[in-house]
């Protein structure tokens, strides 16, 4: 009987290290298991919310579709930029790269997007490196004509790098650039692509930034774009424009 009981200790014994083995070998693993059962529940909220996002993408393009208006639709799911008039697509431009504020992408993960991009944005101010109407062309005759902005070509001489400031409704400010490197660039771009307009909003040095640091709000959207494409869509834009976004 005494050795029974000691073989039970012993199996009791190896059987408390054994447990204590695994349980110490994967602790570190409990919380991600954890995750695991919770991810397809984080994982549907955040499809829903994509779905209703799109939704009003869509619903917002229908609703605008009767106006004689140019209006921008910036899809950063799909990297696109719409130019639209009367439910006409007049420009695409896609995106090559963009970046969001750090605040903005945690807005991003809740519902509260939904509610914010329900309705189109309104364009409260804007600040642009290049001159609002294109460069007169004066032709062989010596008449003076204005090209359309849509159809307007750079020509060799018009080098201005293109930075634009959108400061919109409900606290969105949207900053394009064209991805084009030139050789002479402003002050207040880097030439570091991964993090160009985060970098700008850290940075407040220059002369040239304090004109449109006003404009630039908490949450804000960086996007980047031929240079030609950054030129059609600020020229044809004007105060009566809206913005709809879809993230």
């Amino acid at each position: 009987m005494k050795n029974f009981f000691i073989t039970i200790l012993i199996l009791i014994c190896i059987s408390a290290g054994y447990y204590y083995t695994i349980f110490e070998r994967d602790k570190d693993v409990l919380p991600e298991n954890s995750q695991l059962i919770e991810d397809p529940l984080l994982e549907l909220s955040q499809k829903l919310v994509d779905l209703e996002i799109e939704k009003n993408f869509w619903k917002n393009k229908i609703e605008l579709a009767d106006q004689d208006q140019y209006h921008i639709f910036i899809d950063l799911s799909d990297s696109l930029i719409f130019l639209e008039m009367s439910g006409i697509t007049a420009h695409t431009a896609k995106i090559s790269n963009f970046e969001i504020a750090a605040n903005f992408e945690l807005l991003r993960q809740s519902e509260d997007i939904v509610r914010m991009l329900r309705k189109p944005f309104h364009l409260i101010d804007e600040w642009a490196s290049i001159p609002k109407k294109p460069i007169r062309v004066k032709d062989i005759s010596g008449f003076q004509w204005e090209p359309d902005s849509l159809n307007f070509v750079p020509t060799q001489t018009d080098t201005d790098y293109v930075f634009i400031v959108f400061k919109c409704s409900k606290d969105l400010s949207v900053m394009i650039s064209q991805k084009e490197i030139v050789g002479d660039m402003p002050s207040y771009i880097t030439s570091d692509q991964s993090s160009r307009f985060e970098s700008i909003i850290d940075r407040k040095t220059s002369s040239e930034e304090v004109l449109f640091s006003q404009l630039l709000q908490k949450n804000w959207i960086g996007i980047e774009i031929p240079r030609s494409d950054a030129v059609a869509l600020f020229r044809a834009l004007d105060d009566n424009s809206l913005l709809v976004l879809c993230l």
